[in-house]
Order: C-alpha cells, then sequence, then structure tokens
C-alpha cells in the first residue's frame, strides 16, 4: 500500500496547512498562469473496503467543497466527487457545480491531479 495512504489509515486525518496551488495554460497565449489556491483536510472512514475517504475544502475564489471518494489500491488513485458546493454571496459567474477530481501517485509521495469542473 502507498505509504501516503498507509499514514492517513493510521491518522485519518490531514491537514493540508501548505496549499495546493494550480495552474493553466492560457490556449492562446500559452503563457501558464495562476489559477488558485485551495487547502483543507482528507479523511478516512475506518475499515471501509474499497477505502472511503472524504476531502473538505476551500478555495481563494470563495468555494468551499465536500468531496468523497474510493482509494484505488490497484490504480494508485484517489478518484473524488462533490458532494456539496458552497459559495460566497460575491463570487462572479460562472458558477461552480460540481467538481471531480483523480489523484493518481507517480511516487510514494508525490502525486498528479485531474480535475473536472
Amino acid at each position: 500500500m502507498n505509504i501516503f495512504v498507509s499514514f492517513l489509515l493510521h491518522n485519518q486525518i490531514i491537514n493540508f496547512c501548505k496549499r495546493f496551488s494550480s495552474w493553466f495554460e492560457n490556449p492562446e497565449t500559452k503563457v501558464k498562469q495562476f489559477a488558485h489556491f485551495e487547502s483543507g483536510f482528507l479523511k478516512v472512514k475506518p475499515n471501509s473496503s474499497p477505502l472511503f475517504i472524504t476531502y473538505t475544502s476551500s478555495h481563494t475564489f470563495g468555494v468551499a467543497l465536500i468531496e468523497e471518494g474510493i482509494y484505488d489500491e490497484e490504480n494508485k488513485a484517489i478518484s473524488l466527487e462533490s458532494t456539496s458546493v458552497g459559495r460566497t454571496s460575491v463570487n462572479k459567474p460562472p458558477e461552480v457545480i460540481k467538481v471531480r477530481k483523480v489523484c493518481i501517485f507517480l511516487t510514494q509521495f508525490l502525486f498528479y491531479i485531474k480535475c473536472k469542473i
């Protein structure tokens, strides 16, 4: 089992004090631009099979998410889908309705996140 997931199982909750930052490539200029920061908590449901994981997060653009999913041991990936999306009243359109993420582990501690909004 992945060390990161083993740590999560042992501690049952991980606080992401360091923020994730995301970038995107502008299709017109081909320049990478800053998208946002997010921070949150990963929590595991003990004795679940497959391993059930929740992720609560807040973002710099005024969105808070609750995501739930599973850890796929064979593919070394965590798949998450939002179950609740909250946003501040001053947010501008477009509104985030649903988020899906797949965190694919490249090494024991390094993972790549594919996200669909």
